[in-house]
Parts: C-alpha cells; structure tokens; sequence
C-alpha cells in the first residue's frame, strides 16, 4: 500500500498531497490499469485528502 504522503498532507499542505496523488493514479492507472492494487490505493489515498479539503465529492468520485 502506497503511503499517505504525510510529509504533504499531514503537515498542512493538502493541496500538494491531492496534487502527488492524482498524479500518482494517473501514472498507476495507465502503466498497471485501473484494478491494480497500487492503483486502488493511490485512489483511496486521493480521496483521504479531499475528504480532508472538504470536497466530499470529489472524494466520492476518487473511490
């Protein structure tokens, strides 16, 4: 399982954790698809993070 990044988002800066994890579900989604276990997790860690920021849909369209 992919960390939760919490030199970013644990330290205040969900914005640049929400940023390192979308980019990281691009990169898994495209190089091992969209059922891969790095993949699923990254996305679980996206939505962490904009849970966090208050955007609970945007945490319920990461899922």
């Amino acid at each position: 399982m992919a960390p939760r990044c919490p030199f970013l988002g644990e330290s205040g800066q969900v914005t640049a954790a929400i940023t390192h994890f979308q980019r990281l579900v691009d990169a898994t989604r495209d190089r091992l698809g969209p059922d891969h276990p790095a993949t699923l997790s990254a996305r679980h860690n996206l939505a962490v993070w904009r849970g966090e920021a208050g955007d609970a849909a945007g945490a319920v369209d990461a899922r």
